[in-house]
């Protein structure tokens, strides 16, 4: 047996100006004053910069911790909304805290222009298979929310290879422990854009926002990556990871046609989904479909959800899956940390 290790972090919301919140947050004296002195209330809030900067240290010393019991930490899983907008700018801001070379511990050395103490300098680069996805504010055209937004496919055109149907594939390998034959587990994360491709694919006007839409060829591919990995694999777990919870949510949140992805992943016995989107800690029972683990906002600033890091624990058996344990952490503000709340299993 081999224990897959896996972060699971999900809306990010970075963006080039840190800290910024919006009306809809508003539903406090403090975050409504924080948005008029802003200025900013009609744009899509941003990354908390202290909680980020606390997550990269959170995560780097979580690998450690591996490192030094003898095991490692086998992916960093982000199931989008990396950045607040699919603009430029915050597509960088976010690129850069995931993907700039950590030169002490969790920093990284400040670019040319920035400032020592600038905003940026924390990262996760580096600590794990980092496997993510785009989410419906990583495909915003503009701070309108018009859906469609492509720049993501250009930035992050290291982890995310561009294709029309929407869909990447990894197959995870490690070594069974003490094992005198070499043996190794296997586990297949399999990532799906479910991200509207033009404003009047939603259901309602001005449901682009929130909505997402599973397309009959992102479907088609989804389960044909799948049958792949089992074709390499007979019986190997398989982990979706989608934005949008495929499960009835709020109408401006739903994803239209949920029913394809529900009923392909109970089909194929796919162990679980993860996902995010609503900003809630949530776990989902398998209904039509997979158990659906569903996580909340790693870093948005005032999120009145709380901030959220999952950590879990997959358990393989000749490729098979046995167990998933799931530890949830939720930002303490009186502890300036992430501390756990609660624990989820799957069996």
């Amino acid at each position: 047996m081999a224990v897959f290790n896996a972060v699971h972090l999900t809306d990010l919301h970075f963006g080039s100006v840190p800290n910024r919140t919006n009306a809809l947050q508003a539903n406090t004296i403090r975050r409504k004053l924080g948005s008029i002195w802003q200025g900013s209330t009609k744009l899509p809030a941003t990354q908390d910069q202290g909680i980020a900067e606390r997550a990269a240290a959170w995560v780097y010393d979580k690998s450690a911790r591996l490192q030094a019991a003898g095991d490692t930490l086998d992916a960093l899983v982000l199931s989008g909304d990396l950045a607040t907008t699919g603009l430029q700018a915050d597509l960088d801001a976010a690129l850069q805290y995931i993907d700039a070379p950590p030169v002490n511990g969790h920093f990284r050395a400040p670019r040319t222009g920035e400032p020592p103490n600038g905003p940026h300098l924390a990262t996760i680069a580096g600590l794990a298979k980092t496997f993510l996805i785009p989410g419906n504010h990583d495909r915003y055209q503009n701070n309108g929310g018009d859906a469609g937004g492509m720049l993501f496919d250009q930035v992050f055109a290291s982890y995310w290879a561009r294709n029309t149907h929407g869909v990447i594939a990894s197959i995870l390998e490690k070594p069974v422990p003490g094992s005198s034959s070499n043996e190794v587990e296997h586990l297949a994360l399999i990532g799906v854009d479910a991200c509207l491709r033009q404003n009047s694919h939603a259901n309602g006007i001005g449901r682009h926002w929130g909505q997402g839409h599973v397309y009959s060829n992102t479907s088609t591919e989804l389960e044909a990556k799948t049958n792949f990995a089992r074709a390499r694999y007979p019986d190997i777990a398989v982990i979706w990871v989608v934005h949008f919870p495929p499960h009835l949510v709020g109408a401006t949140e739903q994803l239209l046609h949920h029913d394809l992805i529900e009923k392909a992943s109970k089909r194929l016995r796919v162990s679980l989904i993860l996902s995010g989107h609503t900003h809630e800690n949530h776990v989902y029972p398998a209904g039509a479909g997979s158990t659906i683990w569903n996580g909340g906002s790693a870093t948005q600033f005032a999120e009145s959800r709380g901030n959220w890091i999952q950590c879990l624990d997959v358990e393989i058996v000749k490729n098979r899956f046995v167990k998933a344990t799931r530890r949830n952490y939720s930002w303490d503000t009186n502890m300036g940390d992430f501390q756990q709340t609660g624990l989820d299993q799957y069996l």
